[in-house]
Formats: C-alpha cells, structure tokens, sequence
C-alpha cells in the first residue's frame, strides 16, 4: 500500500501496519501487537518497494478457551 490507514497500528518503527479483528480484547491485541513484532523483519521483506505492508487480520480463534493464556496468543500471532 502507498499509505497507511488511520485504523492501522504501526508495528515498532517500521513501514508494516497491521489491523486487528473487530471486538478483540486490549490485551489480545497487546500480545498480537508483540507477535507481530517478532518478525516485522520477515513482514517488510514482503513490501516490495511499496510504502507500506497492512496486515489485516479478519479473525481471531483461540480453539481451547480453558487453558487459554496471553503467552499463547503472543506465539500465535508470531507464527501466522
């Protein structure tokens, strides 16, 4: 993208920008925010010269609600 939205989160200093899922808890999107984070190098190799890289994220599904922890959502927005 040539510009970044205003719903856009900026990921450290970097030109990636990213969305979170609508009616995500604050500290699931702290985590996210982290996660992302740990490979915004690997994210902004993907520009390919333009601006800016918006990762949009439409979901958000922790499949075991018991044992849920905020580690986890950290690991898992890492890997995605």
């Amino acid at each position: 993208m040539d510009e970044a939205t205003r719903e856009g989160r900026r990921i450290d200093d970097s030109r990636v920008w990213w969305l979170p899922p609508q009616q995500i808890a604050a500290t699931d999107e702290k985590w996210m925010a982290f996660g992302l984070g740990l490979v915004v190098g690997q994210l902004d190799a993907l520009r390919e010269g333009a601006d800016a890289l918006l990762v949009r994220l439409e979901d958000w599904d922790v499949p075991m609600l018991t044992d849920y922890q905020e580690e986890v959502a950290a690991a898992l927005s890492s890997s995605a």
